[in-house]
C-alpha cells in the first residue's frame, strides 16, 4: 500500500467509526507499522484533516473539518463518554437484547433526582433566560425560529440546505420532487408554532406532546396512526420497546407528570427530551416530537428555545443509544450542554 492509499485509507476508517478512534484499533484494519501510522496520523492532523482528542494513551482521532460539507457544531466527547461510547460500538446483531426499563423513569423524583448535574443545570438556565421583562415566547414570534425548525427536520432525514428551507418558510414554492422535505419543514413550523403559541399558558401535558406529534406527522402518515400512542411495534431502534397501549399511555403520562414538576426548566427538557426518545410512545415521529415538546417547559418558563443546529446525526444517535443501551446518559448530557450553549447565545443575540 502506498503513503497516499494509506492516508486515505487511516481517513476512511476514521470516519467510519462511530466514536473517536485509538491508533490501536487503526492499525487493526490498516497494513502498516506503528511508527508508519503514528506519522500518518500527525500528517493528516497538521493539515486539518484529522481532529486530535486526548493526550497519551487517552489519545483519539476524529475527523477534521471539510471545507467542502456545510459547518456543522464541532465538539468533542469527554474521556468518560468517550470510554463509554466505545463500549457500544459493537454491531447491534452481536450486543445482548435489551428492553425497556420502566425504573429509569419510575427512580426519578422531580427536584430530588437530576439527570443534568445540578450545577451544569444551573448555569445553563442562567445562559438561557430571557427575564421577566422579555418573554421567551414573545421574542420567539418575533423572529421565526427557522435554524431550530430546520435542524431537527434534517435529523429528521431532509437534505434541503438552510437558504432553501428559508425560502419554503417564508412561502415561496419549491423545486419539485422536493415535496415531502418542505412538508417536514411547514409541520415542524406548525409545531413550534404551536409550543409557541400556548407556552405562557400551558406547562408540558400529555395532551400537548401528543397535539406536537400529530402536526409533525400531518399528511407524512396514514392519518389514523397520529395523533395517539403507538399500536404498532417498532424495529430496528438497539432495544425492545414496550407494546402495550395503555401502558405507553401510562409512562408517557408519568413523563409530562413529572416533567411538569421540575423546578429548573432545563432539567424539564433534558429529561422530556431523553425519556420521550428512550419511550417511543408513537406510531411515528418519537425523536421529533421528543426534541421539540423538549421545549415546552423552555418556553414556558421563559427560556431559549432547544435547537440541534449543526448536529450530525451520528453523533445524536450515538448519544441516545447510551439511553438505549444502558440507560446512561452521559453523552446525551454532553450533547445537551453543547447544543443549548450554543442555541442560548444564538438566542440573545
Amino acid at each position: 500500500m502506498s503513503i497516499s492509499e494509506r492516508k486515505e485509507a487511516i481517513l476512511v476508517a476514521v470516519k467510519a467509526a462511530r466514536c473517536p478512534v485509538r491508533p490501536s484499533t487503526l492499525m487493526d484494519s490498516i497494513a502498516s507499522s506503528r511508527a508508519s501510522l503514528n506519522r500518518d496520523l500527525k500528517y493528516l492532523a497538521e493539515a486539518g484533516l484529522l481532529e486530535i482528542q486526548g493526550k497519551g494513551r487517552s489519545t483519539r482521532y476524529l475527523p477534521g473539518v471539510d471545507p467542502n460539507e456545510p459547518p456543522k457544531a464541532r465538539r468533542q466527547w469527554s474521556s468518560a463518554a468517550t470510554a463509554f461510547l466505545e463500549s457500544l460500538s459493537a454491531p447491534l446483531a452481536t450486543r445482548p437484547q435489551v428492553r425497556y426499563d420502566a425504573s429509569f423513569l419510575a427512580a426519578y423524583t422531580p427536584n430530588l433526582c437530576s439527570l443534568l448535574p445540578p450545577q451544569l443545570a444551573l448555569h445553563l438556565f442562567h445562559a438561557g433566560y430571557s427575564g421577566p421583562a422579555r418573554p421567551a415566547q414573545a421574542k420567539a414570534a418575533e423572529q421565526p425560529l427557522e435554524e431550530l425548525v430546520w435542524s431537527s427536520s434534517c435529523l429528521d432525514g431532509i437534505s434541503m440546505r438552510l437558504d432553501d428551507a428559508k425560502q419554503v418558510l417564508n412561502g415561496q414554492p419549491y423545486a419539485d420532487g422536493r415535496g415531502r422535505d418542505a412538508l417536514v419543514l411547514l409541520n415542524h413550523k406548525d409545531a413550534i408554532d404551536y409550543i409557541n403559541v400556548n407556552a405562557s399558558e400551558k406547562d408540558i401535558s400529555v395532551e400537548g406532546i401528543v397535539d406536537v406529534q400529530a402536526l409533525l406527522m400531518r399528511d407524512l402518515v396514514n392519518a389514523k396512526l397520529i395523533g395517539g400512542i403507538r399500536t404498532l411495534p417498532i424495529y430496528g431502534c438497539g432495544y425492545a420497546t414496550c407494546q402495550d397501549p395503555a401502558t405507553l399511555h401510562s409512562l408517557l403520562k408519568s413523563i409530562a407528570d413529572k416533567a411538569r414538576q421540575v423546578h429548573n426548566p432545563i432539567e424539564a427538557a433534558f429529561f422530556t427530551w431523553v425519556n420521550l426518545s428512550y419511550l417511543q410512545a408513537f406510531n411515528f415521529g418519537n425523536g421529533s416530537t421528543a426534541r421539540l415538546a423538549a421545549n415546552i417547559p423552555l418556553l414556558h418558563k421563559n427560556c431559549a428555545p432547544l435547537s440541534f443546529q449543526g448536529v450530525p446525526r451520528d453523533d445524536y444517535e450515538l448519544a441516545l443509544s447510551g439511553i438505549y443501551q444502558k440507560q446512561d446518559v452521559t453523552a446525551a448530557a454532553e450533547l445537551f450542554e453543547f447544543v443549548y450553549r450554543q442555541s442560548a447565545q444564538s438566542f440573545h443575540q
